[in-house]
């Protein structure tokens, strides 16, 4: 698989986030929150270590969503000296009000912006979302689709959205150190700690995605009842209701769904570097909310 294209240009390590997970951003605190969704059926968080370029897993390990909810929150940073605990750096996001470049955050789907809930005061439940603190890096948009949204009551007429982002990554800009991945209790082991160097380029892929224990057909939902189509008279079940269990809407909101292509075709001509877009993407798509800045308390 060729890599994707990174938007520093000689970064020590890539975080990608994907699968069911809600993203929000302190500017306080300058952190990125990735919320892993736990409310949902046969899905586990999986974390993957590489080299750039290389297939072999450096590190690897895969979380159950029980597993998350008993030792969330994590914490992702890079500790520049070995056993200080004292994270440095911030997170940031790569042009997040201006699409117009392909590799903005801004391109990522905003929960909140005007194609979705603009207006209806968008709030999170507690206990559902477990936060995922990230603390370095400059977020991206890292592949991108073609998008149409559409109302989950059958809408007969769904809405382009354009390109929007299926992948989001974070580039760590050339540093040395640790990077750190670990649970809520500082007094246990790291669940993943990478020694980085000045010579080589790291990516961390972390998903949350249907586990290897639950067979997937090719139009993947999420309801009970596993791939099976469900009775006429109820709707499929897709990753967007998933999403809506977390979210407290007004009464009489809409609630949408997103329909994206794998295979977007041409791209806009622009000064941008071209972006890969991989056939395989996972089938659950992120998402963000930009008015809300920090998730609920996890217990």
């Amino acid at each position: 698989m060729t890599p994707l294209d990174t938007l520093l240009k000689k970064p020590s390590v890539t975080i990608y986030l994907d699968g069911l997970m809600v993203l929000c951003y302190d500017k306080h605190h300058k952190r990125l929150q990735a919320g892993i969704h736990t409310d949902v059926h046969f899905h586990a968080m999986t974390i993957k270590v590489r080299e750039r370029g290389q297939s072999t897993d450096l590190q690897s390990l895969t979380l159950e969503l029980e597993r998350i909810k008993e030792i969330a929150p994590f914490f992702l940073y890079v500790e520049k000296k070995e056993g200080s605990g004292a994270p440095s750096g911030a997170a940031t996001l790569f042009k997040p009000d201006d699409p117009r470049y392909k590799q903005a955050f801004a391109n990522v789907i905003d929960m909140q912006s005007e194609s979705f809930h603009k207006h209806d005061h968008l709030r999170i439940k507690p206990n559902i979302l477990a936060p995922l603190n990230i603390l370095n890096g400059k977020f991206y948009a890292a592949t991108l689709g073609m998008a149409t949204r559409k109302s989950l009551e059958r809408d007969p007429n769904p809405f382009n959205l354009g390109l929007v982002s299926t992948r989001v990554a974070g580039d760590i800009s050339n540093t040395s150190g640790n990077l750190i991945l670990r649970s809520n209790d500082h007094k246990t082991k790291p669940l993943i700690m990478l020694p980085l160097s000045d010579e080589k380029h790291y990516e961390v892929s972390i998903i949350n995605e249907p586990s290897d224990n639950h067979e997937m057909g090719a139009d993947h939902t999420h309801d009970d009842s596993c791939d099976c189509p469900p009775p006429d008279d109820e709707s499929r079940v897709n990753h967007f209701n998933v999403y809506y269990k977390a979210f407290v809407l007004r009464d009489g909101a809409t609630m949408y769904e997103v329909d994206i292509m794998e295979e977007p075709g041409p791209m806009p001509h622009d000064s941008e570097p071209t972006l890969s877009f991989l056939p395989d993407d996972p089938p659950c798509d992120i998402v963000w909310v930009s008015d809300i800045s920090q998730l609920p308390d996890f217990p």
